[in-house]
């Protein structure tokens, strides 16, 4: 038989796991947002099924229909037409014939570095002058977007997830994400599997239905294996 002799910091310890430890294991890995820290699919694929970014962009149209932003509009369709060729071919020269940055440019480029870009950042300065609450509110929401796609990013590192790596029309994950809905379906808390899927599958086909009544039917399957 052998002991902890030799070995203070284990053997001397107050209780089964300290609370060093657990505030270790907390802060390093129970990071999710589930009960206990625990990670809800959210954590790593949350964007696409709206979560942060689907309110806050309908927060960021809200916000600039509250501001006259007509002018910044109009230059913006000053840039998509020179874009598309309407002023001149990219070569040059390049006539824009009104609006603040009118002129005759050598080249497209030039087009844009001399006269497009510099006239947009004037307009958005004014903006930001004219609607400081405004643009403090836009720049919250944007962040929010940032931190959720660095969030989840963060995560899919964590666990191993490499996009890359995912072969395009694989059968066998197709199988078996089919063979799992029953099981995914009975996950129903809030963020959990069962929420994902039925955000992202589409209700107007006839594939959509068929995977959101497999998670209805998994769900059943557990209601009746309880009565």
């Amino acid at each position: 038989m052998e002991t902890l002799k030799g070995l203070p910091l284990v053997e001397n310890v107050a209780k089964a796991v300290p609370d060093a430890v657990t505030s270790y294991y907390q802060t390093t890995f129970a990071t999710g947002t589930g009960e206990f820290g625990t990670f809800r699919i959210q954590a790593f694929l949350g964007t696409s099924a709206g979560i942060i970014s689907k309110q806050t962009m309908l927060n960021v149209v809200a916000v600039i229909n509250s501001m006259n932003v007509s002018a910044l509009t109009s230059l913006y369709n000053t840039m998509l037409l020179t874009v598309q060729g309407t002023y001149g071919a990219a070569a040059g020269p390049v006539t824009i014939p009104s609006g603040p940055a009118a002129g005759v440019y050598a080249t497209g480029d030039l087009a844009f570095t001399s006269g497009l870009i510099p006239a947009a950042n004037t307009i958005i300065s004014t903006l930001i002058a004219t609607y400081p609450l405004q643009t403090n509110s836009l720049n919250r929401q944007f962040t929010n977007i940032c931190n959720q796609y660095t969030y989840e990013y963060t995560n899919q590192v964590r666990a191993g997830v490499d996009f890359t790596e995912l072969v395009s029309g694989s059968q066998n994950a197709t199988f078996s994400f089919m063979s799992s809905l029953a099981t995914i379906g009975q996950d129903s808390m809030r963020g959990g599997q069962a929420n994902y899927i039925n955000v992202v599958a589409n209700p107007e086909i006839q594939s959509g239905q068929a995977v959101i009544g497999a998670l209805r039917e998994g769900r059943n399957i557990l209601l009746m294996d309880k009565a």
